[in-house]
């Protein structure tokens, strides 16, 4: 109910913001929704692949620049983390589970290198809303170090556009800051010289133009 409620305000501040510009910029702004499904993995967490599966859904509201620039900024509900299944030949080996809930705004900066296709890059804060861990089906809450309350992230993709409203896209989204706020075994270190464990996830999404 929590993710919901939080979810609901967003969307509300979303179309409030378009709302208020769209009759005085209605050719430089334009808005409209997302959702879409999410493939992720934890870096550091010493298991690979983008196993952990999940969704998206939020809004949008775009500003034309000049040219063949926009800057865009959202506001979604996202699902990320990481799940692995357990080796039966490796009798150390764990069935494991993490999933993560957040609220992401990211701000991005699109370029429209043909009529149809759009290449887009920028940053996304995120902030954590829930989450949830398990060993073996065994809740591990309080038995690794705790989560941080804020992420930021470097983000980058491309989309496709159709029938006029629609844009379909495929997007990178990748942890600068460590999710937890201490370090342990299997822990990596990306940009910044702080080691930990970091989010990595694919995003499939389909956006419509209000």
């Amino acid at each position: 109910m929590m993710v919901l409620s939080r979810m609901k305000a967003a969307l509300t501040c979303i179309f409030l913001i378009t709302g208020m510009f769209a009759p005085v910029l209605a050719q430089q702004f334009e808005g409209g929704l997302l959702g879409g499904l999410v493939a992720s993995q934890v870096g550091g967490d010493r298991y690979s692949g983008y196993n952990k599966a999940g969704l998206t859904g939020g809004a949008y509201i775009s500003l034309h620049l000049k040219e063949k620039f926009r800057l865009q900024m959202e506001m979604a509900y996202i699902q990320k983390g990481s799940r692995h299944n357990d080796d039966p030949d490796n009798p150390d080996d764990i069935d494991y589970l993490f999933r993560t809930d957040y609220i992401e705004v990211p701000l991005l900066l699109r370029y429209k290198a043909t009529n149809h296709i759009d290449a887009e890059a920028g940053f996304a804060l995120a902030a954590l809303v829930s989450h949830y861990e398990e060993g073996n089906g065994i809740n591990l809450k309080g038995l690794l170090p705790a989560m941080r309350s804020t992420n930021l992230s470097f983000v980058a993709g491309i989309s496709y556009s159709f029938q006029d409203r629609y844009r379909f896209v495929f997007r990178t989204d990748n942890s600068l800051l460590p999710i937890r706020k201490e370090e342990f075994a299997g822990n990596v270190k990306r940009i910044l010289p702080q080691w930990g464990q970091f989010h990595d996830i694919l995003v499939f999404a389909l956006f419509y133009r209000l």
